[in-house]
């Protein structure tokens, strides 16, 4: 593949699809994580919204297997082009683009939750469970209503519960280390 091609491949461009993957590693991985990570003493949940097509784009990049220096350097593309046509971005993809320390993270959090390998302690990870239970369940129980101008029955709202838990799991079917688990890891080798 010549420099050209390479280069063409991490253009951004706007009004893409993304699979599920990309969308969930953006929602679940960064989103809610680092929100669980902000707001682990509070009860509070939040509704975030949908994430900017660039935090797709930057994750599908990541999934891809782009390394950490030709992503900053693809970002880095992006954001001139966005300034030189005088784009408005939302905050949280301005963050992204300028700032690399906040780029690292996205780039970590994106990673390990498409590799099932999050470094979370079990309240965060919780967090992000529930998230991910709020938007299935919500999902499927507003397609009966739309599709067929009715509330679900309790069995009906029962099942569409397990099948939420069912796929939860499967999403965060972590081969983790929580942070706990890794400092137990750490004392453990020191102790030997």
């Amino acid at each position: 593949m010549t420099n050209n091609t390479t280069e063409n491949c991490m253009e951004y461009q706007e009004g893409l699809e993304y699979p599920e993957r990309v969308r969930n590693a953006v929602r679940y991985g960064y989103q809610y994580r680092k929100e669980a990570e902000e707001n682990k003493d509070s009860n509070i949940k939040y509704c975030l919204g949908d994430p900017s097509e660039i935090l797709y784009w930057i994750a599908q990049m990541i999934i891809g297997g782009l390394s950490w220096d030709l992503l900053k350097k693809a970002v880095k593309k992006m954001f001139e082009r966005i300034k030189k046509r005088g784009t408005i971005i939302d905050s949280e993809s301005n963050k992204l683009l300028t700032d690399e320390s906040q780029l690292r993270t996205f780039y970590v959090y994106v990673k390990e939750f498409d590799g099932h390998k999050m470094s979370v302690d079990e309240k965060t990870l919780k967090c992000i469970k529930e998230e991910i239970i709020a938007d299935y369940a919500g999902e499927t129980i507003g397609e009966i209503i739309s599709k067929e101008n009715r509330i679900p029955e309790t069995e009906e709202y029962v099942k569409i519960i397990r099948e939420t838990i069912v796929y939860a799991d499967s999403l965060l079917d972590i081969e983790r280390n929580t942070k706990d688990q890794q400092n137990r890891n750490k004392q453990d080798s020191q102790q030997l």
